[in-house]
């Protein structure tokens, strides 16, 4: 069970509990970066590093908190999986935060836009920003 902690931590904004993340990337060092931040904060991380491949771990292993989300993927890029996670019902409610090295260009990604939790940009990658963009994720 997941809860948000009370008391004298609380602004720490951590969660308490097992949370588990799925990291998808297709840069080794961000994915690395991702679970060293999600394990520092008592969390576990299971990574893949292009779209087929986090297509496949979804559908084996629905049993995720959030999803971090890159949009340039080999194969199945991040829009065309965020689709795909919105469409099957075993994973539509899953928090996703879409992480992005790119300003993000309005078209047919717009339409997708209001299903992610939060935004994170490589560019200007914190680990306030993530700690913010998690909790919100995972707040619903």
């Amino acid at each position: 069970m997941v809860t948000w902690p009370s008391g004298p931590g609380r602004s720490t904004g951590y969660w308490v509990g097992t949370v588990k993340a799925l990291v998808i990337d297709n840069d080794r060092a961000i994915r690395d970066l991702l679970v060293t931040a999600f394990e520092s904060r008592g969390m576990s991380a299971t990574t893949c590093c292009d779209g087929a491949a986090a297509q496949r771990a979804l559908a084996v292993r629905a049993d995720y908190d959030i999803v971090v989300l890159g949009l340039a993927l080999r194969g199945n890029d991040g829009w065309g999986l965020l689709r795909w996670v919105r469409t099957h019902s075993s994973v539509r409610q899953l928090p996703v935060v879409l992480l992005t090295g790119r300003s993000i260009v309005c078209g047919h990604a717009c339409a997708w836009m209001d299903t992610v939790s939060a935004v994170i940009s490589k560019g200007s990658f914190s680990m306030r920003y993530f700690d913010r963009a998690v909790n919100k994720a995972l707040a619903g």
